[in-house]
């Protein structure tokens, strides 16, 4: 989820918010896949202990796509997997009144790939998307950050990998990564919520990683070393 500043006007800041939605098309609840036809942000003002919806927003007519994600150029794929990736993008303006604590931007969505193995119950956990954008207090106008390549569908077991992760800043701003544990969103009883259903940012969870299996917050994904 990305926002790009565009202007300042009658007392407002004017964003545009783009997301790059990703999912298995190989799945057979191809009802999943329609639904998304419509997407739903959330909007909440960031005040000094606590967080207020601002307002939410309902897009379906703004997205585009399915744009196939494929990158078969690495030497260890003998036989190339049976798997699909496509790539829905999603683009709303945005217009705040100036708030010197900014705004986060969520958007929730369940479930998870049934097949996960480093998460508790991935058939039934979601996730959250979310951003913050800074407030006036801290910059009067700021830009996030937008990775330069789309990560691999897949990668080669016993095979080591090397993906240039790195990103540019319309602003020129320092960038700092880290690996963090995702956010939960949603349920498989309300998989698309809006609206007052939708999850305060005070209230955002983290998934429950499968420690019987050996992950954990240090050791997310399998590989040697750690």
């Amino acid at each position: 989820m990305l926002y790009t500043y565009t202007g300042t006007s009658n007392g407002n800041v004017n964003y545009t918010i783009t997301m790059n939605l990703f999912v298995d098309c190989k799945s057979t609840n191809t009802n999943a896949i329609e639904q998304d036809k419509t997407a739903f942000f959330n909007v909440f003002k960031v005040n000094a202990t606590n967080y207020t919806r601002y307002n939410s927003y309902s897009l379906n007519t703004s997205r585009t796509g399915p744009f196939r994600v494929s990158d078969n150029s690495y030497k260890c794929i003998k036989n190339v997997p049976n798997v699909c990736v496509d790539k829905y993008v999603y683009t709303m303006s945005l217009s705040l009144p100036i708030n010197n604590l900014g705004y986060v931007v969520s958007f929730e969505r369940c479930c998870r790939n049934s097949t996960i193995t480093n998460i508790l119950n991935p058939g039934t956990t979601g996730a959250t998307y979310w951003t913050k954008i800074p407030g006036t207090a801290l910059v009067s106008s700021d830009n996030s950050p937008k990775f330069k390549f789309t990560p691999p569908t897949f990668i080669c077991l016993n095979a080591p990998l090397t993906f240039d992760h790195s990103a540019t800043d319309a602003d020129g701003d320092s960038l700092v990564y880290e690996l963090f544990t995702p956010y939960t969103g949603a349920s498989s009883m309300a998989p698309i919520p809006s609206g007052n259903n939708s999850t305060n940012p005070a209230n955002f969870k983290n998934v429950s990683w499968a420690s019987a299996n050996g992950y954990a917050p240090n050791n997310q994904i399998d590989g040697s070393p750690t």
